[in-house]
């Protein structure tokens, strides 16, 4: 065979080394397609392109696992990498060499995230919280029973304590602020059983639907569902990597914005709590990061006030109300503005009255 080598090498290297670059730009080109466009369709395809685009793999389908296709550590580090730039999130590397995780369980995981993180931001928080845009009663349940899958109780109980936050942030009557400890604001407040009833006289606008009051009394409900379609579609892997895997994480990356977004980040305005804006919060929570813009005025749809800063649930807001899904975004009233650029000041601003909840 040694002897074969160069006669072989001479006769066919050419043709060979035509071959092996035409597939590592065709591999090269799509993964460059992914990264640019990998995001706009669905994740289970998304997921399977990148895998065997990664390992130069064809035939890949979900019930697939990332070893057996030949992926290592070091590959599923890449690959770890390639997700992140496509979708804006973490996946572990060790889940995906994991023997239990196949593809459709990676794909389960990043929809679940996403698509919770946006009931969360734009439901229970800019709707339910601040009304900051309108809603029909269909879309209302709808916005309500998608929160509810994040496991972060029912709607009125969510947003009556995030009034209250705002009426007294930072103060004693603060439900999960910092300055009682930084687990207690992450999420000892959560899981303190005292804490379990709702002010149903501070949200007396929602109250009054009896779905809602249903939704929020039975808020296991909406969870159970996510759990067992997530088993149904993934098994085992879909079970515990897809569903609850991803709720660890948004579970975390929620409550960053009652603790780590008072303590870490910039003031752009002088508000009387601690609030602060992050771009890695922003992009962790598709948006909800600019937490100082927030608390300057919370009835805002966008919490990212200028262009520069990255809010995907304002955008997603926007993108439905071209539709007549949502209505009336309410925008960031030109005093606000003008407080942030220094051309008014934060005396002169508080002579102008806001309707912050």
């Amino acid at each position: 065979r040694k002897l074969a080598w160069p006669k072989l090498k001479e006769r066919y290297g050419a043709q060979l080394e035509t071959l092996y670059t035409e597939l590592a730009d065709a591999q090269a080109g799509e993964l460059r397609r992914l990264r640019r466009t990998g995001s706009d369709g669905p994740a289970l395809p998304t997921v399977i392109r990148a895998a065997g685009a990664l390992l130069g793999t064809s035939g890949v389908s979900g019930t697939d696992h990332f070893t057996d296709l030949g992926g290592d550590s070091l590959s599923a580090l890449t690959f770890a990498n390639l997700l992140r730039e496509i979708f804006d999130v973490e996946v572990p590397v060790g889940v995906i060499v994991s023997p239990a995780t196949d593809l459709t369980a990676v794909a389960i995981f990043l929809v679940m995230y996403w698509g919770r993180m946006f009931f969360i931001t734009a439901g229970y928080h800019r709707y339910f919280s601040h009304r900051s845009y309108k809603l029909g009663r269909g879309m209302q349940f709808v916005m309500a029973f998608g929160g509810g899958m994040s496991a972060q109780k029912g709607a009125l109980w969510w947003a009556s304590h995030h009034r209250n936050h705002h009426r007294y942030s930072d103060t004693e009557l603060d439900l999960h602020s910092p300055q009682k400890g930084f687990w207690w604001s992450h999420v000892g407040w959560i899981l303190c059983d005292k804490n379990n009833d709702w002010d149903a006289d501070g949200i007396r606008d929602f109250n009054k639907f009896p779905e809602l009051r249903f939704l929020t009394k039975h808020d296991w409900i909406p969870p159970w569902v996510a759990g067992v379609s997530c088993y149904l579609i993934g098994g085992w892997s879909g079970l515990v990597f897809g569903f609850l895997g991803s709720t660890v994480l948004l579970w975390h990356s929620t409550f960053f914005i009652n603790s780590l977004a008072h303590v870490m980040g910039r003031r752009r305005y002088a508000t009387t709590d601690t609030s602060r804006n992050s771009v890695f919060l922003a992009f962790l929570t598709l948006g909800e990061g600019w937490h100082n813009n927030h608390h300057r005025y919370a009835h805002s749809a966008r919490q990212g006030f200028y262009w520069w800063e990255m809010d995907v649930s304002y955008y997603m807001l926007k993108f439905l109300s071209f539709f007549g899904i949502v209505w009336d975004l309410r925008k960031v009233p030109a005093h606000v503005y003008a407080e942030a650029a220094g051309t008014q000041t934060p005396i002169e601003a508080a002579l102008t009255v806001d309707d912050d909840v």
